[in-house]
């Protein structure tokens, strides 16, 4: 499981699925387990949105993640290298900030986000976890975060969510495949070390 990981070699996990999916919460609660647990996640290498027709913005594409510095940054620590300075997208307001991260002492590293299994991050991910949930559940948990953090109406995140579920469909449910285990809605952590195990 992945606390017995611990005392072994550094050990790379990812956590994916679609927008509203769970994922960053488990993720945070696993990684939560132990000390020695560095969680990352991939939003904080969102590049910017991309701009398609007629104005509107694509926000999940995988074009728009920095996702190779998060396969180098694991790739380099397994390599001995434990101080990295990696960016942290700041969503009030676009901008980035970088932020030094030492993890020295750390065993385990657990990146997380729709695209964490894409094949450009497969060569450094030791346990791929996919959360499948559908679709209607995760309108509904997309309203309400969308709504609370972003201030954005209930109309404005149902427009937006055909280009959601286009990128979920041709880029994010394909890494499926990838999955060493593959969760059917939502389980708890404590049942989620049991299947890791």
């Amino acid at each position: 499981d992945i606390t017995s990981s611990l005392g072994g070699k550094i050990r790379g996990y990812a956590i994916a699925g679609g927008s509203g999916s769970g994922k960053s919460e488990t993720a945070e609660k696993l990684s939560e387990l132990d000390e020695r647990i560095q969680l990352f996640s991939l939003d904080n290498g969102f590049l910017g949105p991309r701009v398609i027709s007629g104005n509107r913005k694509d926000y999940d594409h995988p074009d728009v993640y920095n996702i190779e510095v998060f396969n180098a940054t694991i790739n380099q620590f397994r390599n001995g290298f434990n101080e990295f300075i990696l960016p942290i997208y700041k969503k009030s307001d676009g901008s980035h900030i970088r932020k030094r991260y030492n993890l020295k002492g750390k065993k385990v590293i657990i990146i997380e986000g729709i695209h964490a299994l894409n094949n450009k991050l497969l060569a450094e991910i030791d346990v791929g976890i996919f959360i499948e949930v559908n679709s209607k559940a995760r309108l509904e948990r997309r309203i309400k975060r969308d709504e609370e953090y972003y201030g954005r109406t209930v109309v404005q995140i149902k427009e937006a969510w055909d280009l959601v579920e286009n990128v979920y469909i041709n880029h994010v449910w394909p890494t499926r495949k990838y999955a060493h285990l593959v969760i059917k809605n939502e389980v708890s952590v404590k049942e989620l070390e049991k299947l890791l195990k």
